[in-house]
């Protein structure tokens, strides 16, 4: 099964997300970046994450800098460039041209509003081949 880690400053976004998504993989959740940063650590070793869905608060906050401690702690593990974790971005948005340009910068390879149905993000994850 795969592993997704949702990191999303609302608590009961996270558990929502996680129970949605549990159809598709095993979910953490982590609330801030720190957590987010330790539960990283401490799978990169045994059995990595094949997501991370960040929530777009979590961005402009520590988010970009999460990101790329996570893809240099992926680096230094060795791990190949195309078993990183696909990145997605959780918008509040249906109208995903607002978002900032920086998101973009750290190659997100999805975004998805975070109110998605369980059939929109089978769809969303397909197209990532994650489902």
């Amino acid at each position: 099964m795969q592993r997704f880690l949702i990191v999303d400053k609302n608590e009961q976004s996270c558990m929502l997300m996680a129970m949605t998504l549990s159809k598709f993989a095993e979910c953490a959740v982590a609330t801030q970046g720190e957590e987010a940063i330790r539960l990283f650590e401490r799978q990169i070793g045994q059995a990595p994450y094949d997501a991370v869905l960040m929530g777009t608060s979590m961005l402009y906050d520590t988010g970009i800098d999460d990101i790329k401690t996570m893809r240099t702690m992926e680096m230094k593990t060795g791990i190949d460039t195309a078993d990183e974790f696909k990145l997605v971005v959780l918008t509040d948005h249906r109208d995903l041209q607002d978002l900032n340009a920086s998101f973009i910068d750290h190659n997100p390879d999805a975004f998805v509003p975070r109110t998605s149905s369980e059939e929109d993000w089978e769809l969303e994850l397909g197209k990532i081949q994650l489902s």
